[in-house]
């Protein structure tokens, strides 16, 4: 596995870099995905290729799916990406409304 030095998380509308860590500081489940004959593993294993997320792209959506600021967003999306570009993994995460 070749690691990259940095993780970098970037606002996937705007192109903004929003943060860069040290790869080394970002705990293994969120800079490595775990691939077997080509299908993504949920957790690491012995015969597994290790493919390092170099770039994670943040995106903000409304109700509507429009691009909104993360503060207004009722849904975020995030993109893990290789060092050549390759998508890795993706997440939505959905904020509720307070009570």
């Amino acid at each position: 596995m070749n690691a990259p030095d940095t993780l970098t998380l970037v606002d996937g509308d705007t192109g903004d870099i929003l943060s860069v860590e040290p790869w080394t500081s970002v705990p293994e489940s969120n800079r490595v995905v775990y691939y077997r004959n080509g299908l993504r593993l949920d957790a690491p294993a012995e015969d597994a290729e290790a493919v390092p997320i170099a770039r994670i792209l943040r995106f903000s959506r409304d109700a509507q799916g429009n691009p909104v600021s993360p503060s207004q967003a009722t849904r975020i999306y995030l993109h893990e990406l290789a060092a050549d570009g390759t998508l890795l993994r993706e997440h939505a995460m959905t904020r509720h409304p307070s009570s």
